[in-house]
This record gives C-alpha cells, structure tokens and sequence, in this order.
C-alpha cells in the first residue's frame, strides 16, 4: 500500500508534466510558422524562386502534414507550389525551412541547397497580385502573405494561431518582386504575429540572403545588368480600346492589344492612339531606362511617339519619335535618364506610347497593334 507521500509524489509529477505539455506548442507540428522571405524570379527569371518559412516556436518541423499553395489576384484558381512529405530536423525557435526551384539554386553563392524543391512554382501571371498560403493538409491557414495592393481582391484570411483577429490583410502594396535581386521579407522577430502583410513586410536593402534549416545561407548574385521592371497595367487613354489584355504586352508573339485612332486637336495629328502602360521596379536609385517597343499600323506614314511621366511635374515628357507602318518593327531607345521617372515610394513608371497619322483622315481612322514592350532599369 502507497504512502500519502508516495501518493503526492506522483501527483506532482503528474501535475507538472501536464503543465510543461500545456506551455509548449505540440510537439513535432508546424502550425506556429512565418512565410518569412519570398522572391518570385531574379533578375526577370521567374523560373529561379524560392520560399522561406520560420518557426515561431520549437518543435515546429512536422512538414509533412503542411503545404504551400498560391492563388491569383482574385483569391482563386489555387495552384498546389508544395505538398510537404517529411519532416526537417531543427526545430528550435527561428530555424527555418527553405523551398526553392533548381533554376534559382545556382543564383546563388554558395549554390543553394534547399529543404525541399517546389513541386510548381507561383505562376507568373500571379506575381503582380497574388497571395501565398501555408496551410495544414486540410486547408486551414496558417500564415498568409498577400501582394499586390488594391490589384488582389481575394480572401486575407487566416488563423488566429499567428494572427490575433485571423486577417492578414491588407495586402503588400507592390507586385511579388521578381526583376531584381531583392526579396519580400517579414520585418518582425521570429516569434512575432502578424499585424498585416502591408505593415509587416518590406524589400530586403540589397540581394537577399536566404536559409535553409541546417542553417547554411545562400545569397543571391547580383549581375549587374539592366533588370526589366514588372509591366502592371494598362489604359488606352485617346482612342477606343478594341481587344487584348496586359498578357500580349508581356511576350514578343503576335498576339496585339489593339486600339482604334480618335481625331486629334492637331493638323500634325489628325489621327491619333495613345496607349499608357504602367510597371514597377524594385532596383534602386534608378539611373537609366531602356525601352522596346514592338508593334505597327494597319496604314503607312504613321509616326510613334514614346513619353515618360515626369513624377515631380505629373507631366508626360518626349523621349523618342520615330516613324511607323504596317509592317511590324521593333524600336528600341537606351540609356535614357530616370531621373524623376521611377516614382521614389513605390517604383512605378508611365510609359505613353502616342501614334498618329496625317496621309488618312477618315471618321474611321487607324488601328494600333501593339505586340510588346519592355522597359528595363539600370
């Protein structure tokens, strides 16, 4: 027979493992965890990517009962990046688990070597405004990142694990960064909430380190090159827009964003389309621009006029004219200055691209075709 103080003895011990498992997050889970660090494409490769998550707690490296999925600007159409099938082997508070894709492994020095590979990456159509989840097999969100600002209408929600009211919005205000060698990062502690992925994230100073959980770091090689900016939308602001989406202006492959000419305020323009495109860039202190711009008209003797805003007068400014018809040209113009043309607070450049013609002047006037343009920043 038991003493009472054999009796209490077990009582305590009892008591205080009940109470060490209470304070502690589950052992082997995954649920307290940060997207900490996200690149959608270096230097305009958007097949190099990676992903990197943080625990916010021990005992956080249960991967195989998580994934990552990522929707589009409308929070749907969900495309399955990784399914995690194992775990990691560190898991104290800050160790961190690293996803990438081969293409970005040698971007980096030292070569990176990953956790895991992603089985899909984040679509490019997605990296204007999107939103990144880490989830649990059965769907419920752990952690949300968001991008895009006003441009993602989707869901912002999530757990209230990481999260004190589940809503992780609003949204990053930029696109996914994937021109350059910067990456998305969660700017808090390791053991910090969120507050909202506008709050909370910012662009790393220069080239992204990243880390994976044997906690080796990789960091991205800057080539130095110009970097294309990120093309946003678009507006055909004189003239009727006829057809095509922002897609056609992305590729060099005969698939148009077409528009039709008004009658202009001018007898040197008569006829005239002026389609603005909008991008952003995340290169810093921007000291030149190229530009490229592929298309015709369906006449001859038309004329093409490239302007850039001016961001300190809100003014469009000439660059370049040159003459256009209905054979396709590409015309490309370098080294001209950014100065005030990259809008200091969040990268964003206008480019007009103003067409005319003075040999028709009909009710019916001209067509554009507009094929691709790309404006890369030095």
């Amino acid at each position: 027979m038991r003493s009472d103080h054999d009796i209490r003895r077990v009582t305590l011990a009892v008591t205080f493992t009940l109470a060490v498992s209470a304070a502690l997050p589950a052992a082997a889970d995954h649920h307290f965890m940060q997207i900490e660090q996200v690149i959608g494409g270096v230097e305009g490769d958007t097949s190099a990517q990676a992903i990197q998550l943080r625990m916010r707690a021990m005992f956080q490296n249960n991967m195989g009962a998580a994934r990552i999925r990522v929707f589009d600007a409308n929070g749907e159409n969900p495309v399955m990046v990784i399914d995690f099938d194992t775990f990691v082997p560190n898991s104290q508070q800050g160790d961190r688990v690293l996803i990438t894709t081969a293409a970005f492994n040698a971007r980096t020095t030292p070569t990176t070597v990953p956790d895991f590979t992603m089985t899909n990456p984040i679509p490019e159509s997605y990296l204007a405004a999107g939103s990144l989840t880490f989830e649990d097999d059965f769907g419920t969100v752990w952690w949300r990142l968001s991008w895009g600002g006003n441009g993602y209408t989707g869901s912002n929600e999530g757990s209230i694990f990481n999260d004190d009211d589940g809503n992780f919005g609003p949204p990053w205000p930029g696109p996914l960064p994937s021109d350059g060698v910067q990456a998305l990062q969660f700017q808090g502690a390791a053991s910090d909430l969120s507050s909202s992925n506008a709050a909370d994230y910012a662009l790393t100073a220069g080239a992204a380190t990243f880390t994976n959980n044997a906690r080796d770091s990789f960091v991205i090689n800057d080539s130095g090159g110009p970097i294309n900016a990120t093309l946003t939308d678009f507006v055909v602001t004189f003239g009727t827009f006829i057809s095509g989406t922002l897609q056609n202006l992305e590729e060099s492959d005969n698939t148009f964003l077409r528009a039709r000419s008004r009658f202009g305020f001018l007898a040197i323009e008569p006829n005239v389309v002026d389609l603005q495109v909008g991008a952003v860039t995340t290169v810093q202190n921007a000291a030149l621009l190229d530009l490229t711009v592929e298309g015709r008209i369906n006449q001859s003797g038309g004329t093409s006029k490239l302007r850039l805003r001016n961001w300190s007068t809100n003014v469009f400014q000439q660059v370049h004219q040159y003459p256009i018809g209905s054979t396709e040209i590409i015309e490309t113009i370098e080294d001209v200055s950014a100065a005030n043309r990259v809008r200091a607070s969040d990268g964003r450049i206008e480019l007009s691209i103003r067409q005319s013609t003075i040999t028709t002047f009909t009710v019916q006037g001209f067509d554009s075709f507009t094929d691709h343009v790309v404006i890369a920043v030095h």
